[in-house]
């Protein structure tokens, strides 16, 4: 369904901490394969892959969250690649259709679909789960809790700062 394995960004901080009681607008950056899960059989050429979201936040008044060098915050949370829908609906049909702001038949999930999800904004609640990096280092991170349509036009959520 996308591209091959891509390398991942530097990360740079959020400047203030998100109310996790709050609720925000994600806009649609990129959306890579990162590659075969680390849980899958690489033999298994039907494995999932993870997918790499990447958003920029704002809050529900258009107004950006920023990292700590004043640019927009680029959040960035991982599903796998299965759009499957029934008695457990897959995490990244959730967040297509979400981000369509409608339902979705099985033939509107084809190639390409990825391209056009960029730019198209949704409505997010985040929770903070307790993550550790490969070093073994212990951090607290967001992740999206539930994603859900735009009812009002993020087409004017903010842009990037140009230098």
């Amino acid at each position: 369904m996308f591209a091959s394995p891509k390398a991942q960004a530097d990360f740079v901080p959020i400047a203030e901490p998100l109310d996790i009681n709050q609720r925000y607008l994600v806009r649609v950056q990129k959306i890579e394969d990162t590659g075969i899960s680390r849980f899958a059989d690489p033999e298994n050429p039907n494995a999932k892959h993870r997918l790499r979201w990447t958003f920029h936040v704002a809050n529900l008044d258009k107004s950006p969250i920023l990292n700590v060098n004043g640019d927009p915050w680029e959040f960035s949370d991982w599903t796998n690649n299965t759009t499957s829908k029934g008695k457990k609906t897959a995490t990244a049909r959730l967040w297509i259709e979400a981000l369509f702001g409608r339902d979705l038949e099985d033939s509107d999930i084809k190639p390409g679909i990825e391209r056009e999800l960029v730019g198209k904004v949704a409505v997010v609640l985040f929770e903070e789960q307790e993550a550790e990096t490969q070093e073994g280092v212990a951090y607290t991170r967001y992740s999206i809790l539930r994603i859900g349509p735009n009812k009002s036009n993020g087409t004017v959520l903010a842009a990037p700062k140009v230098s």
